[in-house]
């Protein structure tokens, strides 16, 4: 079953460590776009609700 010739200085088991991933850009931006906690309402969510700079309007949301 071995493939890959190892050598006896080589490190055993090699074909069977895991490859390392390729991280795309779009995977890296998921933990933004998750929706647990999404800036809808321009960062409102980020500030807490008795902050006196929350607008009226928001409010009725």
């Amino acid at each position: 079953m071995a493939r890959i010739p190892r050598t006896p200085g080589e490190a055993p088991a090699r074909e069977f460590e895991p490859a390392p991933l390729p991280v795309s850009p779009r995977r890296r931006r998921d933990p933004r776009k998750v929706p647990h906690s999404p800036p809808a309402q321009g960062g409102v969510g980020h500030d807490p609700p008795t902050g006196p700079e929350r607008d009226p309007e928001l409010q009725g949301h």
